[in-house]
Order: structure tokens, then C-alpha cells, then sequence
């Protein structure tokens, strides 16, 4: 059964008799720069770090989806982009604020001859308010604010289908370098086996004067370079082994084993050019996160211009007062107790209009402006890179299939 890794269906592996590495290998970083991510995958955050079953490259693909930090972190970015746009959506709402106050007066003295004003006698205010606050207009922030924070998780989830598709290919390209070099390992050791054997035939024949000690020397030679590739297809082994560790996150403690061949492993992959032009302009993640980033910036200039604009709110409040004097009054000779409990409502509409705030506003808008201009020159340029890149890829495609053709007529 045939696994794509969310891979266009004109895009298969499969198990067939054996292809050319390089191919195999090149395939696998070709695809990823116009394939759009649908592998679906649990969000299990924990590690598959204790279990004997060897690493195929479909199971290496899950496990690093699962488990690698890049993603990790782009999900966490992806949910604080959606706590964002709950956020700017809550600006529709009222606001309701309650509030309690508690003042002590104290009078030093007091001049003059007319009666004093109650406002400024010893006296304790006890406060309790409720106050419901509306927005009614304010150029439009709020609603270009919450198109915007809409836009930026849309812009995350982008990002993050560029990193799982980056991680995709990292992870399948350093899988199939690690085959390859296994296998040049083996092929290598066979043919050390092969020149130790040449050598001592040639040290036979020297020692029969067949062949001049020359033929010994470069026998010895041609063995020493062998066994120097050796070392170094070795040492690529345990690269690609650590670099596949540190993709899938698995711990240092336990090593795991990969399973494939490069024999197993073929293609099927049928578009012309175009397709995988118009394939990569649509779907690829890179121009998406692209797109939305200078969709957020439109959004930004229109709040920027809202700014402009006045702010009008309307507010309600409900009010309870107990005013208690230390000293009653006195009216026509006779003392009365004036302390008071007073229980009311207020309604107001309010407009503010900050007419000039030193050029800041021009400022910045002018400067949402050019960011708009920035990410245009930007989008256009990354265009320019996924079309160098897809034809150069599939250049190079065309070539090694011409070179597989040749070797199989040879």
C-alpha cells in the first residue's frame, strides 16, 4: 500500500526494482517546493522515544510532525493568533466597571461671612458605582482591527504548513541520504574485499615477475583510497543518523534503527513544467504566508486612517452615595442632621476628537504605506524564487532521468 505524505497523487512511492539514489533523493526536496501539506496528523505532544519498532520513512515523517519543536512552536503561534482575534472581538462589547470610593475631609479653617459650603465641612463619602461603557464609532478601528487579528491567524496557519512542509523534506531527504550512504558503505566494503584480494595477486605476480612492482603500488594505492571513502561514507552514516535524531527529537539515550533500501523505493510523477508551476504558485507555503502577511498590512493602513476619525461612546451609570458630616447643620437657629444617602443614574455620549497629536498619526500611516509597498517588492520576489527554483529542479529531474535511461542502455 502506497503512502504520499500529503503529496499530489501524481507523486507515489512505491516498492519496484532499484531506481538511481540520486533521483530518489532529489524527488523528495523537488516535491515539497509546490505540494500543499494534508497529512493528517494526531496532536499527541509526547516523544516515541522506548520502542524496538525501527524508523520506516512514513513513521519518521509522523514522528516529526509529532514531536519536532518547529511545529511545536508553530502551533503554539497558531493558538496565540486565535486568542488574539477572541480578543479584538471583545472590542464590540460593552464594558461594564464597577467601582468604590472612600473620602475623608478634614477643614483647618474657615474666613468669611457668608455660610460655608457643605463640600468642604468634616465630612466622610462612602462610594459604590456601576458604569457601562459603548463604543459607538471610532473610524472603524475596531471592526479593520479584527480583520486584521482574522488575517494573522490566517498568516500562522500559513507559516505553520511551511514549516511541517520544510520539516517534511528535511526529514525525508536526510532518510534517503541516510540509505544511500548505508548502501555506499556496503558497496564500498565489497570492493575493499575485492582490492585486498588484488593486492596480494599483484604481489604474486611480482614475485613470479609477471608484472612490474609498479602493478603492486598502485593496487596498495587504489586500496588505501578505498578505504578512505569508507571512512568517510562512515562518517556520513552517523551525520544523517544524528541529524534524523535531532528532526524526530528523540533523546540521546536510546538508538533507534531505520528500515528501507533505496531498491524499494520508486516514482511516479507525470506533471510538465507548467503543472508544477501552477502547483507551487498555488499551494506553496512560502507564497501564502506571503499573501497574508501584505493582506495584514492593507488591514493596519485602515486603521491607521481610522485614527483620524473622532471617537464617540455612550455610558450609563448607577450610582450610591452616603455622605455622613461630623458636625450637624444649623438653619434658623436649630441644628438638623444633613447626612445623606443619595441613590442615582447618570446617562452621557461623549465625542473625543484628538484634532493634533504633533504629526504621529501622519507619521504613521505614512509609514503603514510603505510597509504595504515593502511586502509587495517582497511577494514578488519570493514568486521570482519559487520559479527559479521549480524549474531548476525540474531541470535537473529531466537530467537524471536521462542518465538513469543511459545507464540502463549500457
Amino acid at each position: 500500500m502506497s503512502r504520499s505524505f500529503g503529496y499530489p497523487p501524481s507523486f507515489i512511492w512505491r516498492q519496484a526494482p532499484r531506481q538511481s539514489p540520486a533521483l530518489v533523493i532529489f524527488l523528495g526536496v523537488l516535491l515539497s517546493l509546490f505540494a500543499s501539506p494534508a497529512t493528517a496528523m494526531a496532536e499527541s505532544e509526547q516523544n516515541v522515544s522506548g520502542s524496538d519498532k525501527p524508523y520506516t520513512l512514513e513513521r519518521s515523517v509522523e514522528q516529526g510532525l509529532r514531536a519536532n519543536p518547529r511545529i511545536k512552536a508553530a502551533r503554539s503561534e497558531v493558538r496565540k493568533a486565535e486568542s488574539s482575534t477572541k480578543e479584538k472581538r471583545s472590542a464590540f462589547l460593552p464594558s461594564l466597571t464597577a467601582q468604590a470610593s472612600s473620602k475623608d475631609i478634614h477643614s483647618f479653617s474657615t474666613t468669611g461671612a457668608g455660610a460655608t459650603d457643605e463640600d468642604y465641612v468634616d465630612q466622610r463619602m462612602d462610594t459604590l458605582s456601576l458604569r457601562l461603557t459603548q463604543t459607538l464609532f471610532q473610524g472603524f478601528t475596531g471592526l479593520n482591527s479584527y480583520q486584521k487579528a482574522k488575517l494573522r491567524t490566517e498568516l500562522m496557519r500559513a507559516r505553520k504548513n511551511r514549516e511541517k512542509m520544510s520539516l517534511i523534506r528535511d526529514i525525508q531527504t536526510a532518510f534517503l541520504e541516510l540509505l544511500k550512504a548505508q548502501e555506499d558503505v556496503a558497496s564500498l566494503q565489497d570492493s575493499i574485499r575485492r582490492l585486498e584480494v588484488s593486492v596480494k595477486q599483484a604481489n604474486s605476480f611480482y614475485q613470479q615477475e609477471v608484472v612490474p612492482y609498479a602493478r603492486v603500488l598502485q593496487a596498495e594505492v587504489d586500496l588505501a583510497n578505498a578505504h578512505q571513502k569508507l571512512s568517510r561514507a562512515e562518517n556520513k552514516v552517523n551525520t544523517q543518523r544524528e541529524q534524523l535524531r535531532s528532526l524526530l527529537n528523540l533523546p540521546q539515550g536510546v538508538e533507534p534503527s531505520y528500515k528501507g533500501n533505496l531498491e524499494g523505493f520508486t516514482y511516479e510523477f507525470h506533471r510538465d513544467l507548467q503543472d508544477c508551476l501552477d502547483a507551487a504558485y498555488e499551494d506553496k507555503p512560502g507564497l501564502e504566508a506571503a499573501r497574508r502577511s501584505l493582506d495584514v498590512a492593507r488591514e493596519e493602513l485602515d486603521i491607521r486612517k481610522g485614527s483620524f476619525a473622532p471617537k464617540i461612546e455612550v455610558s450609563g451609570s448607577l450610582i450610591h452615595r452616603n455622605t455622613d458630616y461630623d458636625e450637624p447643620g444649623e438653619r434658623f437657629g436649630r441644628e438638623y442632621d444633613r447626612d445623606q444617602k443619595n441613590n442615582y443614574a447618570s446617562v452621557q455620549i461623549q465625542a473625543t476628537w484628538p484634532l493634533f497629536q504633533g504629526g504621529s498619526r501622519y507619521y504613521q500611516h505614512q509609514g503603514a504605506k510603505r510597509e504595504i509597498r515593502r511586502l509587495e517588492h517582497r511577494l514578488r520576489a519570493t514568486r521570482n524564487q519559487v520559479r527559479a527554483q521549480v524549474r531548476s529542479n525540474y531541470f535537473s529531474l529531466r537530467e537524471a532521468r536521462s542518465r538513469m535511461s543511459s545507464a540502463r542502455a549500457t
